[in-house]
């Protein structure tokens, strides 16, 4: 039987790849952007389940970030990163449609000194987690059979990210103040798509015995904002001379010399043994793929 697959957010990082990923001829695909369906009209995602459906799957990667601008909207990021989650959850139920979601390390205050196991105790410093927060406490509460993917730092070819940014800024003569006391895991998001087409074939070859609920997945190897910044400077200056120049703050300083910075967790590094003794997914090392992605940039300039 053809495997109907529909994808929320499909102009962002983790949608672009998923819309434009590999599939087998098993599976038909349905990739819808915020412009095409905005996930906070309930009567909207009905239409949809009744007009295309069935879908065996959904795979939710629409997010309203950056984690500043949460600060400053903070109700369109309860609405979209939390609420949202109510409708979806309830009529994934109703048609037996597993839902795959995805939330952040930002769930957790950073106050541990090991990586964060899927049980530890949330208490989010910001808007931005407070909001995948809520998402999450409503999937576990509406009870529909859901996967959950907490990740972090994910950067790729598309969208908004660090690897991006850092190739923009790298053009520009001047001095950036990058922190270098948050500890966390860069993440590619081909890797996570990888991990979930492996989720996915799992799940259809044996939905009854899947073993639902969070799991984390993250890049191998932990760094600093500023010891990935560094990375990534390296790896362009190797493609052609790069002006920018790069010094390492506190969170601290940053904060207190730069308007509107959310607050964020200090230490954020992810235990990946969970999905790893479940499924087989191993973290990834993120070099390479930085690597990867620069030169693309570069070929397309």
């Amino acid at each position: 039987m053809l495997k109907h697959i529909l994808i929320f957010g499909a102009g962002g990082q983790l949608g672009s790849i998923l819309s434009k990923s590999f599939w087998s001829y098993d599976y038909k695909i349905t990739a819808l952007t915020h412009s095409e369906l905005n996930l906070n009209d309930p009567d909207a995602i009905h239409r949809l389940f009744s007009e295309k459906g069935p879908f065996q799957a959904v795979l939710n990667t629409a997010v309203f970030m950056p984690v500043d601008q949460c600060e400053k909207f903070p109700e369109q990021a309860l609405e979209t990163n939390g609420l949202s989650l109510l409708s979806l959850a309830r009529i994934c139920k109703k048609h037996g449609t597993l839902l795959v979601h995805f939330s952040t390390d930002y769930v957790f205050d950073g106050l541990k000194s090991a990586p964060y196991e899927e049980t530890d105790f949330k208490n989010p410093l910001n808007v931005y987690g407070r909001s995948k927060y809520m998402g999450e406490l409503i999937l576990e509460s509406i009870k529909c059979p859901y996967f959950l993917i907490r990740s972090s730092w994910i950067f790729s070819p598309y969208g908004h990210n660090f690897v991006k940014k850092m190739w923009d800024w790298s053009f520009q003569d001047r001095t950036l103040t990058i922190v270098n006391d948050q500890i966390g895991c860069p993440t590619f998001a081909g890797d996570i798509v990888e991990a979930v087409q492996h989720l996915l074939l799992s799940y259809f070859k044996n939905p009854e015995s899947f073993p639902f609920g969070t799991f984390h997945l993250c890049g191998k190897e932990e760094t600093t904002w500023y010891n990935f910044a560094s990375f990534i400077l390296e790896e362009i200056t190797t493609i052609r001379k790069a002006p920018l120049r790069i010094q390492p703050i506190s969170s601290k300083e940053y904060q207190s010399t730069t308007d509107g910075v959310a607050e964020r967790p200090l230490y954020a590094a992810l235990n990946c043994t969970k999905i790893k003794n479940t499924f087989g997914i191993s973290q990834k090392e993120w070099r390479d793929p930085v690597k990867n992605i620069i030169e693309s940039l570069s070929e397309k300039n």
